[in-house]
């Protein structure tokens, strides 16, 4: 029972409080019912290898207040950033490995930690603290943005980043930078892929569009617009119609596209390859764009 939950591990200090010697488990190691996966660690026979078994393990190796943290941390809670080949870890033990990121914290807060299909973790907020220092402002702003869609408030993760920051740990700017950011935005994005967006026009000498932005004709709502300049009518949108998967949909989007052409929308869409491959040629299209309709609008 005991291995099941550690998904098919156990450690020698467990094993001795089985009554279980020494000489006695080297027998069961040698007789192949227990492999040693690290120091002090076993898997049972039967219990097949996993990532998240590997992860459990440089657990249980590093003591029993370890937790998964930083990219690993990501990877469990399927944030961007997150992933192979590293497996790391927060402890307060000195323990070191060529095949673990170990990160020594004297303390932490309770709150920090959580479980996770099994797994000791630390928590979204934490995550992205330890992400910030580990990982690229873009990668950040995704993991960030990721998180918010899920529902964690900017304010609490606010307050977790300032009772931190004064710890002196590494990316607390870059995310304090991403918070003020998103607070003061008029209207928030809604997915990774428009945040990459209003990344590009924030980088680059575009002005910056109004998120989420309603398009209302005869007092009924005819678009939610990825983004928008209202005052020359042009809307912008990502991946665009072509990209959904049944016929219905298709012929939706494109009784809403007429519609808003027939109000005098001039509409562009770009496409994820786009954004990342070609960012210089978005930016030409939308400036373009805003510098055509401003003539209309002039005449």
């Amino acid at each position: 029972m005991l291995a099941e939950g550690q998904f098919g591990l156990v450690t020698r200090a467990q094993l001795a409080e089985l009554c279980l010697s020494e000489s006695a488990i080297g027998r069961l190691v040698s007789r192949g019912v227990l492999r040693r996966v690290r120091p002090g660690v076993y898997r049972l026979l039967g219990a097949g290898p996993s990532r998240e078994q590997d992860i459990v393990a440089a657990q249980l190796w590093a003591g029993h207040e370890a937790f998964a943290s930083h990219r690993t941390g990501a990877e469990i809670h399927e944030l961007p950033g997150g992933g192979p080949p590293l497996i790391e870890i927060t402890t307060r033990g000195s323990v070191r490995s060529c095949d673990v990121l170990v990160h020594r914290r004297a303390a932490w807060p309770p709150g920090d930690v959580t479980i996770v299909h099994g797994i000791r973790v630390s928590t979204v907020p934490r995550t992205l603290l330890d992400l910030a220092g580990v990982v690229s402002l873009g990668t950040l702003a995704r993991a960030l943005d990721t998180a918010l869609h899920r529902g964690v408030a900017l304010d609490s993760l606010s307050r977790r980043l300032e009772a931190t920051a004064v710890q002196g740990r590494n990316g607390t700017t870059n995310l304090r930078k991403l918070i003020e950011e998103r607070t003061d935005e008029r209207s928030p994005v809604e997915s990774p892929l428009e945040r990459d967006f209003l990344t590009l026009v924030r980088e680059r000498t575009v002005p910056e569009p109004v998120a989420q932005y309603p398009v209302f004709v005869d007092g009924h709502l005819v678009a939610r617009l990825d983004f928008a300049y209202p005052e020359l009518k042009i809307g912008i949108e990502l991946d665009g119609y072509a990209f959904h998967s049944d016929r219905e949909s298709f012929e939706r989007d494109r009784r809403r596209l007429t519609e808003l052409v027939n109000e005098g929308w001039h509409m562009l869409v770009f496409t994820r390859p786009q954004l990342r491959d070609h960012p210089a040629w978005v930016e030409q299209a939308v400036l373009k764009a805003r510098a055509r309709a401003a003539v209309r609008t002039s005449e």
